[in-house]
């Protein structure tokens, strides 16, 4: 008798739940490493592939507890055995990459718009990680930072990378897995964290319209067009560069606000709102992110 049949019968006769057809579930191996007995609680450790799809975990029909539904949860491991340490030391969010790519998939191939929003999320979480991140400015503070690509119009996930610490190389750009081919034409909108004249250049280069927020400490950024006392409140500077626009708005006294956009090629103020049309633009797209988190 295989070692999965004797799983099967195991958690049958005890009655705690039940595993349908475990050797059928499609693995290359056996799926279950190990069944350890402590007064009647089971632990079934599965070992899932890393080609495995999320229609292929196994079903637990009994009904259970939700403190036995916890205590099945954390004994789950998404690991790949053939796994060196030395790929572990790379890749941080390695045994769950294969879920973060295939759902980025899926999500890319069902919603497609022509504005979506690339900004930081903070997920809640107080389990022991070595990569949970304190954020002061987030409701939440302590928990699992990601980067987020969503819909500008309606409102919902594209992709999502989860952030793992500061790494050599380590582009957080989130395209989903589809390339940039399927983006040609659609706008993106991000805030400081994310601009740069090499990103603008980079989305240039792939027929990809931009807009954002720009820091004030970059280097491509003039001494005057910087925050200054003196300058006059409401006043707009502009500059042209490589055919995108820097603009900067004194929006308050003690702010100033610069816009880098790839869509406006000539700036103009509102005259309803007093604002250049870059501003209003950036204004109307930024919150694509901040509607999922509510």
């Amino acid at each position: 008798m295989s070692e999965s049949n004797e799983v099967s019968d195991i958690l049958t006769t005890k009655k705690k739940f039940c595993v349908n057809k475990i050797d059928k579930v499609g693995f290359d191996e056996s799926v279950v490493e190990n069944v350890k007995s402590n007064n009647d609680s089971f632990f079934l450790v599965i070992s899932a592939r890393k080609n495995c799809g999320l229609h292929k975990l196994i079903p637990i029909q009994d009904n259970l507890s939700s403190r036995r539904f916890n205590e099945i949860i954390i004994s789950l491991r998404f690991e790949n055995i053939g796994v060196t340490d030395q790929m572990k030391s790379k890749d941080k969010r390695f045994s769950v990459r294969w879920m973060e790519e295939y759902f980025n998939e899926i999500l890319s191939n069902t919603y497609f718009s022509k504005f979506y929003t690339l900004d930081e999320n903070l997920y809640r979480a107080k389990s022991r990680c070595q990569f949970l991140q304190y954020i002061p400015t987030k409701p939440d503070r302590i928990g699992l930072k990601t980067h987020v690509l969503a819909s500008s119009s309606i409102r919902c996930v594209v992709a999502m990378k989860l952030c793992t610490g500061t790494r050599l190389n380590d582009n957080i750009i989130v395209i989903p897995n589809s390339g940039t081919d399927k983006f040609l034409g659609v706008n993106f909108c991000c805030d400081n964290c994310y601009s740069s004249l090499n990103l603008l250049k980079f989305l240039q280069s792939k027929s990809i319209s931009f807009i954002g927020t720009l820091r004030l400490n970059r280097k491509e950024v003039d001494e005057d067009m910087d925050h200054c006392k003196t300058r006059e409140l409401k006043s707009v500077k502009t500059k042209y560069i490589d055919g995108a626009s820097l603009t900067s708005y004194k929006c308050k006294s003690n702010k100033t606000v610069l816009i880098l956009s790839l869509i406006h090629e000539k700036v103009s103020i509102d005259p309803t709102t007093k604002k250049p049309n870059c501003v209003n633009a950036y204004n109307s797209l930024k919150g694509g992110v901040d509607v999922i988190d509510q």
